[in-house]
């Protein structure tokens, strides 16, 4: 830069200086702070912060001092402005003395000097006045708030301890700065740089007494308010139940001076409330329970219709009668939610989301699936109006109570919703953590074994084998999402019998238990897993080897698995299965005997809606009919018989297995010629195929099922015709030749062909397919 030009810069930079100057002059005299943030300051103020400034000027000290002098007096003078932002104003100035610190002649204004000093760890040179200690200490804590610098915060306590010692009680700033005092207490514990449990303890108790003295107005009872909830945070946060007691008692208190009508009174009511409901949760007491009812009760009735904060407190009200689970008045409880939600559109997100979580709640509670359709309408209300919350965590959010509605209805429409909320969220596989990516994953599991869907267990071999590669090594969650993948290869080797889909699964389920900490809930799980898989591989390879070590671990997974636990069902009907087999292969019907043993209390006490009740009954009266051949007990095999009806109406995850279950119980049952109950059960199995093989499920696969299930429909028939009903007969005879046609027509690579060649006749036949495959007509 030329010596002409940088005369012209420091000429400019001067006018700058002057318009600052003058702004900060004109709000002075006219008490208008808006001068301090016209169009011409703030122009001149960016021709003043400037990079490499001095560099400019030509090194010329003078002008840069004037300068960045000026904006520091900018910067001060807005921090004592309102309704501007004078914390950052405060920070602005700060870092420009800072700079000018090197220069001897610059005198720091009185604030910035209490900043500068605390940053250097020491007190700022100052008298004994407790209002000047007062206003240093909290000057010093809005710097460190705005940059979250905690190395000041030891210098403004020590001044705040100063000036409260400086201050005798009857003071008349004795309050104020008692105040200040509480807050850079609580400031300091939050961010670290104290434990000041018992001096908060001791400034409220300061407060209290200067409040004692002071009349019994209705601004007392609300400063007295103000107290007890303090003390009420530090009791929470403790788990004091003597400062519990402290905290009520002033409360109850302030709220008993409150004159009936009096605004706030129904929100220091629920603050009572909230504390004695805070205590129960330390203490337990029935009695604590009972009384944040009553006063969350009461805080109800003197809250005004229109007030803003009725939905919240109806939501704390709601959570309070819910608390103690098992004593919950259902009906009060549902009375509460639906006023809350007739409040209306309109309500903050924050409200909307605690009215949802307070569903939700009530679903948990009272177990009733109709709740949970209320749930999902208001998550999607949230989702739609919440802000600051990421698109993933929304639809995190609606996918988990999707997901609880999906568990208890059994609805496919409920996962293919998960999986637009969730899929949406990920581009491709590229985005998400491992969590995301899992439970997109356990949809597409729920679609597959609920439909057949190949392409759906695909995505989610894929999505899971992401997830395994981001999480933590040795953590229980990445040795959850290793059970996770095997159990899904496992499934695919079930109908595959493929060995290296097996061995996979072997593999998996091998690194899931060694991965898995030994204190991880889900290690049982992962035992009963790596045991199926065993038992898999025996029936493909018939090596003794696998049985035994699947049983071995079978006995393991339910050793490890709590006598309460959903899961332990699955695991018991395993190890029941595990010994039936080994006792059938070495002929050794003690292990037989073992499997009823542990079998027969199972199917007892089981749920006929659990969805592993189907393969507890299969198991058993395999068990039965094997002990019935070899003791000559007919009395085994009408047990046996009664068992594989059971299974035939159970509910297992995947369709075809169900198909198979009453495949096996039209077998038996037309072995005892009862042809009734073998045409019913069959027919029902054709019916079933038919929408399992839907036209979403591989072309592979779907010849797989057809192999497994090769004369379903013509003993379908027979049976048909044994009990006199040939109509029937004919309309299985066509749904099974529908399903063999439907077949036929999806020559894939002939279809890919014919589409090029002659597309209206491919969609022609596509369509045609798709009819066959999922009409319900016995006509077609």
């Amino acid at each position: 830069m030329s010596e002409n030009d940088q005369e012209a810069l420091r000429a400019q930079v001067m006018e700058s200086v002057t318009v600052l100057r003058e702004a900060i002059h004109q709000a002075a005299v006219h008490q208008d702070y808006a001068h301090l943030h016209t169009e011409k300051v703030q122009a001149a103020l960016g021709r003043i912060l400037v990079s490499n400034l001095g560099e400019r000027l030509g090194g010329s000290l003078p002008h840069l001092v004037a300068a960045l002098e000026a904006a520091a007096k900018l910067y001060l003078a807005r921090h004592s402005a309102t309704p501007y932002d004078p914390t950052n104003e405060l920070v602005g100035a700060v870092g420009l003395y800072k700079i000018l610190a090197m220069v001897p002649d610059v005198q720091q204004p009185t604030q910035v000097r209490w900043i500068l000093t605390a940053l250097e760890g020491r007190e700022p040179e100052m008298g004994d006045d407790p209002a000047d200690l007062s206003n240093a200490a909290s000057t010093v804590l809005a710097y460190s708030r705005a940059t979250e610098d905690e190395s000041v915060v030891p210098v403004a306590l020590k001044l705040l301890r100063r000036a409260v010692a400086a201050c005798p009680p009857g003071h008349p700033y004795r309050k104020d700065i008692l105040n200040n005092y509480l807050g850079a207490l609580s400031w300091a514990r939050g961010e670290g740089s104290a434990e000041p449990d018992e001096e908060i303890v001791e400034v409220l108790d300061a407060l209290l007494k200067e409040e004692d003295g002071d009349g019994d107005d209705e601004h007392a009872a609300i400063r007295k308010a103000t107290i007890g909830g303090t003390l009420t945070e530090e009791a929470t946060r403790t788990g004091d139940l003597a400062t519990f007691d402290r905290a009520i008692a002033i409360l109850r208190e302030a709220v008993t001076a409150m004159p009936d009508g009096m605004d706030g009174k129904a929100g220091f009511t629920e603050n009572l409330g909230r504390a004695h409901l805070n205590r129960w949760l330390v203490s337990e007491s029935s009695a604590d329970h009972a009384e944040a009812v009553s006063v969350l009760l009461e805080s109800m009735r003197i809250t005004d219709a229109d007030d803003p904060f009725r939905v919240t407190r109806m939501g704390f009200l709601a959570h309070a009668l819910m608390a103690e689970r098992g004593s919950a008045d259902k009906e009060q409880v549902i009375a509460v939610l639906r006023e809350m939600s007739d409040i209306g559109p309109g309500i903050r997100p924050s409200t909307l989301a605690m009215l949802a979580n307070s569903w939700y709640l009530a679903w948990i509670q009272f177990e009733d699936p109709a709740l949970l359709d209320t749930v999902i309408d208001l998550v999607k209300q949230v989702g739609d109006s919440e802000r600051g919350v990421p698109a993933e965590e929304r639809a995190r959010r609606l996918g988990d109570v999707l997901w609880a509605r999906w568990d208890h209805k059994r609805d496919l429409s409920d996962v293919d919703e998960i999986i637009s909320a969730l899929g949406s969220h990920l581009s491709g596989m590229e985005l998400g953590d491992s969590k995301s990516l899992n439970r997109l994953a356990r949809a597409m599991r729920a679609r597959w074994e609920s439909s057949g869907d190949s392409v759906a267990i695909e995505h989610a071999v894929a999505l899971l084998s992401l997830a395994v590669e981001r999480a933590p090594e040795g953590s229980g969650e990445k040795a959850m999402y290793l059970n996770n993948l095997g159990s899904m290869m496992l499934r695919a080797g079930t109908l595959s019998r493929d060995r290296k889909e097996i061995e996979r699964a072997l593999a998996l389920g091998r690194r899931a238990v060694a991965e898995a900490p030994a204190d991880d809930p889900g290690l049982p799980m992962y035992l009963h897993n790596h045991s199926a898989a065993h038992g898999l591989m025996w029936r493909v390879t018939r090596e003794r080897t696998w049985l035994a070590d699947g049983l071995r671990l079978a006995r393991a997974a339910v050793d490890a698995t709590p006598q309460d636990h959903p899961d332990r069902l699955g695991h018991l009907s395993n190890l029941g299965g595990q010994l039936l087999m080994l006792g059938t292969h070495d002929d050794d019907l003690r292990l037989v005997e073992e499997a009823v043993t542990v079998l027969v209390p199972c199917a007892d006490s089981a749920n006929a809606a659990d969805p592993a009740y189907g393969v507890l009954c299969i198991h058993l009266a395999q068990a039965f009919q094997r002990l019935g051949e070899a003791v000559g007990d007919p009395g085994l095999d009408l047990r046996a018989r009664d068992l594989f009806r059971d299974a035939s109406r159970s509910a297992p995850p995947r369709t075809a297995d169900l198909v198979a279950y009453r495949r096996l119980w039209g077998k038996v049952a037309a072995q005892a010629g009862n042809w009734t109950e073998t045409a019913q059960a069959l027919t029902g199995a054709v019916e079933l195929l038919a929408d399992h093989l839907g036209p979403r499920v591989s072309r592979v696969d779907q010849e797989r099922s057809l192999a497994d299930f090769s004369g379903l429909a013509t003993d379908a028939v027979a049976a048909c015709l044994e009990v006199g009903r040939p109509e029937d007969a004919v309309g299985v005879l066509e749904k099974g030749r529908g399903i063999l046609l439907a077949q036929s027509l999806r020559g894939d690579d002939e279809m890919v062909r014919l589409a090029a060649a002659h597309p209206d006749l491919a969609r022609r036949i596509e369509n045609l397919r798709n009819l066959l495959a999922e009409s319900r007509d016995p006509g077609l």
